[in-house]
């Protein structure tokens, strides 16, 4: 998340919704690290509990969302990936970051898997925040949405403009853990795709995401930052 008072504005960090790049475009005005903060992916409500009420009133706050199908193969592959990042810069000692990942990994046998785990309904720790929906992020527990503004992955260019326009600051978006892969519905089982619309069933009603086929026409790859 990136927070700041100069400002007034407060960043939303979801997984795998290009949250990197914000954070490096934002980051020279605002704030990465605020007191009570453990890590860079608190939910709305928290972040409204470190700051302040007054202050998240005051602020313009707002997030990016992603479709939640293309959202969580974009988190597995992004576990995977780290795992051969470590592997290769390492050799066959990997760090204890790539041996944590390695370890939380390993329950799963493939994709289908890891969308059953994310199915689970656990305590929110490091690891399990993961799982954490969209929703999760943005919602209190009444329904009501709590920030300003929601941009979406799939119209970045175009959000980013009226953003920049409400905050009165030129951003300079990079393109940072750009995640080359086929189109999501190739990954996807009919069981872990019904699972995915029961898991994320608020947010898909909420922000109108349908699943998609892949068009014939369309390239071998797609983007997955």
């Amino acid at each position: 998340m990136i927070v700041s008072r100069e400002h007034r504005f407060i960043f939303v960090h979801i997984f795998r919704t290009a949250g990197r790049s914000f954070t490096k475009a934002m980051k020279q005005f605002g704030e990465e690290e605020i007191p009570g903060q453990t890590h860079r992916h608190h939910t709305a409500l928290e972040i409204r509990d470190l700051v302040g009420s007054e202050f998240w009133e005051e602020s313009h706050s707002f997030a990016v969302i992603r479709d939640p199908w293309e959202r969580l193969l974009s988190q597995y592959l992004y576990h995977c990936q780290t795992i051969r990042e470590f592997r290769a810069r390492h050799g066959q000692k990997p760090t204890k970051v790539a041996r944590r990942t390695q370890r939380r990994m390993r329950r799963f046998r493939d994709f289908d898997a890891f969308i059953r785990w994310c199915a689970i309904r656990e305590e929110v720790d490091e690891w399990t925040r993961h799982k954490l929906t969209q929703s999760d992020f943005l919602f209190d527990g009444s329904g009501t949405l709590l920030v300003d503004q929601i941009l979406r992955f799939e119209t970045l260019n175009d959000d980013m403009r009226t953003l920049e326009g409400k905050l009165g600051l030129e951003i300079d978006l990079p393109h940072i853990n750009y995640q080359p892969h086929r189109h999501y519905s190739e990954y996807y089982s009919d069981e872990s795709r019904e699972l995915v619309a029961e898991i994320c069933r608020h947010e898909i009603e909420a922000f109108g995401y349908t699943w998609q086929t892949r068009p014939p026409d369309a390239g071998s790859d797609g983007i997955g930052p």
